[in-house]
């Protein structure tokens, strides 16, 4: 099995071989920890756009934008264990307050179908926007997991899904990640008013 998930891998660390212009940007620390800190707000973001949070079942999408936030938070910390940038010691947490603000700051109201006129705010973005913004998600998911599979099997930092802590929980991290990200956008794409008993006008 794990002989099988290599030599798939296999596949895109040979596809990120050939841009060797690119190289050093990619294996450098503050690329990586951009990409992270990306992931991070784009999730939060997501969040906020979700019109499934103004109703009964916000508590699902909550506890999984929360882990998702924890699992991001928990990736971050093991990048700069393994590739620390020039900054102070946990400077990363500063972000990540900022991040959490934003995240716990959100707490609306249930909306019913009450039959009325009732638009949803104008502030969130409509359902194309939305599904593009997950399907961005995942796409820099995976790519953040090759990344960081091609730079430890390119450097020899020992990955090989060795007992090695760190590199294990960073990759446990995104595996996660694109698992509860697909579900969001599976929830997303078929977002339905009805089915969360929200006015008609939700649909958008």
């Amino acid at each position: 099995m794990k002989q099988t998930i290599k030599n798939n891998i296999q596949v895109f660390t040979n596809f990120f071989a050939q841009f060797q212009d690119f190289q050093f940007l990619f294996i450098s620390p503050i690329f990586r920890t951009i990409l992270a800190i990306i992931i991070l707000f784009l999730n939060v973001y997501s969040y906020y756009n979700n019109r499934i949070r103004y109703t009964k079942s916000k508590n699902i999408i909550f506890y999984i934008t929360l882990a998702l936030f924890i699992i991001d938070i928990a990736f971050i910390y093991f990048l700069d264990v393994l590739a620390p940038l020039q900054l102070p010691k946990y400077w990363w947490v500063i972000i990540v307050f900022i991040a959490a603000i934003f995240l716990f700051s959100m707490d609306d109201k249930i909306i019913l179908n009450d039959n009325t006129f009732n638009p949803p705010p104008l502030s969130l973005s409509r359902k194309k926007k939305r599904n593009y913004i997950f399907i961005i998600l995942v796409i820099i998911y995976i790519f953040s997991f090759l990344l960081e599979y091609y730079i430890n099997d390119t450097y020899d930092i020992a990955i090989d899904f060795t007992p090695v802590k760190h590199l294990y929980y960073i990759f446990l991290a995104r595996g996660f990640g694109i698992i509860l990200t697909l579900i969001n956008l599976y929830l997303s794409f078929n977002f339905h008013a009805c089915k969360y008993n929200l006015p008609d006008t939700w649909n958008l």
